[in-house]
């Protein structure tokens, strides 16, 4: 009996001392993965490798335990693992899903004891392991999560381009991001605590601006179920500038969603957006309003926006513009030089600017000057092209009045010095023609009268030129001009007008040179100078000097010249010793319709065009004079090359031929003699004075001419008519037109149906021959095996 006694005190001793040594290890071992779990320094790989390392402490066997855990892609596991049958795994989950397991495995088998090969506590403490891991990481990360969320939206208040402000209940600052810093120049430190209506808020501000920066207002019922807005409450600064602000206000919430007691503010300053769309809203209504036609277009031409103005210019309303090519670009691609000529200049990224005619919607035409130019965005790109258009037909139409007017009130200021000169000329032609006759057997005292005939019919001809260019209301075209030789002419016209008493010297010693001008509007220039001049001396007299000069402009002397460009320009100057003008007069002397002179006297529009026709031609015209002691006038024009611009005044071979030529003319003296000049050249000459019976030889034989000589004003079939039917049967013949004055709608007609040029009567030898074998070479050159044509 003590015996079993014995036995069964010592066994219940054992199992006592086994089962604290059991407790024993697991305490050890929870303590130690607490201690891990705790160390606020460790990373998660830290922590997972600790578990690993600890957790084989608490196992009955520990020297022969290995543990592993596996997490995601990632695992951990003690230098002894090695993979064996004997395990126990306990799955990690995280938010409800398996993200890996923790394993607890012996390295060999062991008899099982009464709780089997792995202890009851031991499966606990695995179990109690895991979860405390998953539960573990779930936080970790969570507050990783929050801290990111934390400082994302830190930042992005922080770096916000709008103000964010925080008041509390009573209106006071709590907090405002550096943006209003900026903004206002207030530093935070500086008005934490303040009220924010005493620092920021105007005092003019109503009752309902104020109230919206306080706690609950947004809570406040909506009316007639319109969508709450933002408000626009200025602020002012630290300088006491006045911004504009949009501010969205509302209350922040506590935990429970009830309302809370702090106000979150946030705000866009729209001071500078608003003073732009003011002025945005100023341009476009000057835009609108203007009386000047305004287009944009896209890159391409297309139009995107036109202005009223544009509409009334070309009698099309908005819809039919918009979407379409602008008109503009259609009217210069029929003109193919103005065309490249503006995409040159705009691709180069320049504007361009010009004049030309257009049709309005209904058919009218008109002429508009224009200016369009690139527009860029930032990076250079063009994106926009920007039109602005004036009408200048009713302009045009005055200036083209001006002009007539003058050569009107010019031409009857010369027309008693014309008629005499004119007269003079034709007695000399009648008196050279009677002496040889009176002398044909001296052959050559006659040869030398009859070319002093020929010499004054040019000057007849060359005359009757000017006076038929001068009386044309169309301008001109600008060409190389030798201004010495239109000076002389136009004086050798002035002495026929002039009284005795003033004495006219000329001094035109430049060397040759030419400018850039219409020949018709220099005459007037040189005519209005004189004729003025005139007007000063014709009571007593005087002296009317007129000298041409080099002048060499270099770039120290621009400033004194304004309008002018460096170089060398013909400097020509009208003086005359007459009464002279105050420096009143002077001032206004170059205004339209300003004149000294009596009524009837003149209009005053003569200085006036001079100045007009200078400046066209780049040039400048200063005047100098002084009470009783005359007037001087100096013009200087650029000039464009040394040299004499009239190629034709050069003496020229007379060529010829012996093609075969039809010539037309209802006047039988001019036929015979077109006849033996074109004869004397070797031609094969067929002659007629009824165009429809040269009409009826071409048909018979249409390839038996080489080219068509025919007037233009005849009887039956004019030279127009004839042309045209003389070009239907043979449209590579070349036919030239002769005539005694040249109407400009008649060219342009001779020009549309195929005339290769027009000559004026009386047509000199030399020209009539230079004019046939130019076109017959041309004619030779495009058809080279033509039959008849010269080889």
């Amino acid at each position: 009996m003590k015996s079993d006694i014995g036995t069964s005190s010592l066994d219940s001793q054992v199992r006592l001392e086994m089962a604290l040594s059991k407790r024993t290890r697991e305490l050890g071992c929870l303590y130690n993965l607490l201690t891990v779990f705790e160390a606020p320094d460790l990373d998660l790989a830290e922590v997972c490798q600790g578990i690993v390392t600890h957790l084989p402490s608490g196992w009955q066997r520990a020297g022969r335990t290995w543990a592993r855990l596996a997490l995601e892609d990632r695992s951990w596991q003690t230098p002894n693992y090695l993979p064996t049958p004997w395990r126990l795994s306990e799955p990690i989950v995280l938010h409800g899903q398996p993200a890996g397991s923790l394993e607890v495995g012996y390295l060999e088998e062991f008899p099982p004891a009464d709780e089997g090969a792995f202890l009851v506590e031991e499966r606990v403490l695995l179990e109690v392991v895991a979860g405390r891991l998953s539960r573990f990481i779930e936080r970790r990360r969570y507050g990783q999560e929050l801290r990111r969320q934390r400082d994302f939206a830190q930042g992005l208040v922080e770096t916000a381009q709008a103000i964010v402000l925080v008041l509390d209940q009573e209106g006071r600052v709590v907090y405002f991001n550096p943006f209003l810093e900026k903004l206002t120049g207030y530093r935070l430190a500086e008005v934490r605590g303040h009220q924010w209506a005493d620092v920021f808020l105007s005092p003019e501000l109503d009752e309902e601006q104020r109230a919206c920066f306080l706690p609950g207002q947004d809570q406040a019922p909506r009316q007639a179920q319109a969508p709450r807005q933002a408000r626009l409450v200025p602020i002012h600064d630290s300088r006491g500038n006045r911004l504009q602000v949009e501010w969205r206000n509302r209350t922040l919430q506590k935990r429970d969603g009830s309302p809370g007691q702090e106000v979150l503010c946030t705000g866009q300053d729209l001071t500078r957006r608003l003073e732009l769309e003011a002025e945005h809203y100023r341009l476009a209504a000057v835009v609108e309003q203007s009386v000047d036609a305004i287009a944009l277009t896209d890159s391409r031409g297309v139009m995107i926006y036109v202005n009223p103005a544009y509409e009334g210019l070309h009698a099309r309303g908005r819809q039919d513009l918009l979407g379409q090519e602008a008109p503009l670009l259609a009217q210069a691609r029929a003109n193919q030089s103005i065309f490249r000529q503006m995409w040159a200049d705009l691709a180069a990224g320049r504007s361009w600017s010009g004049r030309y005619g257009i049709a309005r919607g209904n058919g009218q035409e008109f002429e508009v000057e224009t200016v369009i130019s690139p527009i860029r965005d930032h990076s250079g790109a063009v994106i926009n092209y920007y039109a602005h258009h004036r009408d200048i037909t009713q302009e045009q139409k005055l200036r083209d009045h001006l002009r007539q007017a003058h050569k009107m009130e010019a031409i009857g200021t010369l027309a008693g010095g014309i008629a005499h000169d004119f007269n003079n000329i034709l007695g000399g032609i009648s008196g050279y023609v009677e002496l040889a006759r009176m002398f044909l057997e001296d052959q050559n005292r006659a040869a030398d009268y009859l070319e002093q005939a020929l010499k004054a019919g040019a000057r007849a001809k060359e005359l009757v030129r000017q006076i038929l260019t001068f009386s044309r209301q169309a301008e001109q075209r600008k060409k190389p001009l030798d201004l010495a030789s239109e000076v002389k002419e136009a004086l050798r016209l002035m002495r026929a007008m002039l009284p005795s008493t003033i004495e006219i010297t000329q001094d035109l010693a430049a060397p040759p040179a030419t400018v850039l001008a219409d020949p018709t509007q220099i005459q007037q220039v040189i005519l209005n100078l004189c004729t003025n001049a005139a007007h000063a001396m014709r009571q007593r007299g005087g002296h009317l000097e007129v000298s041409l000069h080099l002048a060499r402009i270099d770039a120290r002397e621009v400033d004194n010249y304004p309008g002018l460009s460096a170089g060398p320009h013909l400097k020509l100057c009208v003086s005359d010793t007459g009464h002279g003008m105050p420096r009143e007069v002077v001032e206004r002397i170059f205004e339209p319709f300003y004149t000294t002179k009596a009524q009837g006297e003149g209009t005053g529009l003569g200085l006036a065009v001079v100045h007009g026709i200078v400046s066209s031609s780049q040039g400048i015209v200063k005047v100098y004079s002084q009470p009783g002691k005359g007037t001087a006038f100096h013009v200087l024009l650029p000039c464009q090359e040394y040299g004499t611009a009239d190629e034709d005044r050069q003496p020229q071979d007379i060529p010829g031929g012996h093609e075969r030529i039809l010539v037309v003319d209802d006047e039988e003296t001019l036929v015979e003699i077109q006849r033996n000049m074109l004869s004397s050249l070797g031609y094969q000459v067929s002659a007629f004075v009824c165009s429809l019976e040269a009409l009826k030889q071409f048909r018979e034989n249409p390839v038996g001419f080489d080219l068509v000589l025919t007037d233009l004003t005849m009887p039956n079939l004019t030279g127009l008519d004839l042309a045209q039917a003389l070009l239907e049967l043979a449209p590579d013949l070349p036919v030239i037109l002769c005539t005694g004055f040249s109407e400009s709608s008649s060219l342009e007609t001779a020009r549309s149906l195929g005339v290769r040029e027009v000559i004026l009567k009386p047509v000199l030898r030399g020209d009539l021959a230079r004019a046939v074998r130019r076109h017959l070479d041309a004619r030779a050159k495009d058809s080279p095996a033509q039959e008849g044509g010269q080889t």
